[in-house]
Parts: structure tokens; sequence; C-alpha cells
């Protein structure tokens, strides 16, 4: 807001917004339902044409790029599971040798 302006209109909550708001907390809304969702649908099909053209170097700094976030993703999971008493270890290990990032619970 600049300087100067009026505050925005707005209207008061009112019986009927209350009773709107009941009926979307009753529904069940999923992801790919959402304006979010169907952005990271999107998002999704744009890698899938972007690998079909990349060359081999690419791909391999784009395998790279996986891995890493597989082990950033396996590590929030584990600190998530520590933080709610769940004992979990990575098991297994992927066709390059490296740590497969499944986690299996103790």
């Amino acid at each position: 807001m600049q300087k100067n302006e009026p505050p925005p209109v707005f209207q008061l909550w009112g019986p009927i917004d209350e009773a709107k708001l009941c009926i979307l907390h009753q529904m069940e809304i999923k992801m790919e339902d959402t304006a979010f969702g169907r952005k990271i649908a999107v998002e999704k099909l744009k890698l899938k044409g972007s690998i079909n053209n990349m060359e081999i170097d690419e791909l391999d700094k784009l395998e790279e790029k996986i891995r890493e976030a597989k082990r950033m993703k396996a590590l929030k999971i584990e600190k998530k599971e520590e933080d709610m008493g769940v004992e979990t270890e990575a098991v297994g290990k992927s066709e390059d040798g490296e740590d497969d990032i499944a986690m299996a619970q103790v």
C-alpha cells in the first residue's frame, strides 16, 4: 500500500461466509485439483519434454542432481520421523553402488 492511500475496502465476515467455509472444510480437496497442483503437473510435463532433448552429459548432470535431491528428501523424512519417535534407516544400494534412499522402519 502506498502512503496516503486509503485502506482497501472489505466486507465483514457474515453467516453466509461462515456456511461456505464449513462446506469447504468438509470437502476433500486433492492437490491436483488446486492451481498449485496443476502447475506442478505442467512443470513435470516440461521436465519430461526437456529430458527427451538432452545430451548425454546433460542427462548425467541431471542424474546427479536427482541423486542429491533424493538424499536431501531422505534426510528430511528421517528428521521428521526422528521428531515423531520413529526409527528408520537407509537400505540397499542402487545400480551405481550409491546408497539407495529407500527408508525402512526399524
